[in-house]
């Protein structure tokens, strides 16, 4: 599961990103981020705790203060003291009252956009919350701390944009675990040999290009190892032609790298090697081996490729021909050199090729009895 998460890994982080930074451009464009909070306190009804009648009548009256902060009467009041843009119903949503704890303070929080505005609000609510009161009422609401512009915004009016981003990132890995659930890519070799019934021969790194870079060993020895698989396939004829069809197992192949690092292989085990292009729809460049083994090398470009001059040259020093193919799929040529061809050698990219294209083309081989010796896996 990992592979895949890994494989799609730019699309899962740029959904992201695009889901984050669209809700942080609709909330900005809004007002709503980011968001400064300011909180004001008052004392209620500490004055009347030598009243028991009036102390339970400011309890009483307390639930009513938190309600009244965010009330028209006094967000309208506040609008035109401070001379706000906002409707008084919207301020309302801005502005919250609780007590604190056990005690008969009362905290009133005011979040908005600028930090001087918001301390403005609520220290103009605690006046405004005063001034409306009762008259003997009045005096029990005493402001105990003023409200302080803030230093940083809160945190919390970040929590849109991270659901927005989290959401974003899940609704990316669903679909991509979807898509590819219906695909039936093929990642390794346990996917081809499970899924085509075919040895899987080898896992190579694909690198495009024309020359025949120095590899590391490892790499190397995969190569060499493959090479002289084959040539235990042929069996032991020295003298007899040896033709090798590297054929893609769909259009988006590394066929033309396994083509060229096979011959340039063959080549170093001091064979000559006919290189020979049948894809003429996606062309490969000339090889440009090394000096070494340049002069065991030919090739026959796409341009120029027939079966007829084909065969001519197989008749020529070549002990070894590697014909890179195009799609069986889209070639009837390809089919007809896949029964000429001693070994059919199948290119599957990892994590691009379908079990399906792969199938089709198995399909359409047996179906012309033509033998498949395996394939190899382009990561």
């Amino acid at each position: 599961m990992l592979r895949i998460f890994w494989k799609w890994a730019w699309l899962v982080g740029l959904s992201a990103c695009l889901a984050g930074g669209l809700t942080v451009a609709l909330m900005l464009r809004r007002g709503a981020f980011p968001q400064y909070s300011a909180n004001a306190i008052v004392a209620v009804g500490v004055d009347a705790a030598e009243d028991p009648l009036l102390l339970e009548q400011v309890q009483d009256l307390i639930p009513t203060y938190i309600h009244m902060v965010s009330l028209d009467p006094i967000t309208a009041a506040v609008i035109q003291r401070l001379g706000l843009p906002d409707d008084p119903q919207e301020l309302g949503e801005r502005i919250d009252a609780r007590l604190i704890g056990d005690t008969q303070l009362l905290e009133i929080r005011v979040a908005y956009s600028d930090p001087e505005t918001a301390a403005a609000i609520a220290n103009e609510v605690v006046r405004q919350l005063i001034a409306q009161a009762s008259p003997r009422t009045r005096r029990l609401i005493v402001p105990v701390q003023a409200a302080q512009p803030p230093d940083l915004p809160d945190l919390a009016g970040a929590l849109p944009a991270v659901v927005a981003l989290i959401a974003g990132a899940s609704l990316a890995i669903g679909g991509v675990y979807l898509v590819e659930f219906f695909r039936h890519p093929l990642y390794d070799s346990r996917d081809v040999e499970e899924m085509l019934e075919v040895p899987a021969l080898a896992t190579l790194q694909a690198r495009s290009g024309r020359s025949f870079r120095r590899q590391e060993q490892a790499e190397a020895v995969r190569w060499w190892a493959l090479a002289e698989a084959a040539e235990r396939q042929w069996g032991q004829a020295p003298d007899e032609n040896r033709w090798l069809l590297v054929l893609p197992a769909s259009v988006r192949s590394h066929s033309d790298h396994v083509a060229r690092q096979l011959a340039c292989t063959w080549t170093q085990r001091g064979k000559d090697v006919l290189l020979a292009d049948a894809d003429t729809a996606r062309p490969m460049p000339a090889p440009d081996p090394p000096a070494g083994v340049a002069d065991h090398l030919s090739f026959l470009p796409a341009g120029q490729f027939s079966i007829e001059r084909l065969a001519a040259e197989a008749r020529g020093k070549a002990a070894v021909i590697v014909i890179r193919a195009a799609p069986a799929l889209d070639s009837i040529q390809t089919q007809a050199l896949a029964a000429c061809a001693g070994q059919v050698l199948l290119v599957v990219d990892a994590g691009r090729t379908t079990a399906a294209e792969a199938q089709e083309t198995l399909d359409l081989l047996r179906a012309s009895n033509v033998p498949v010796w395996g394939a190899v896996i382009c990561q």
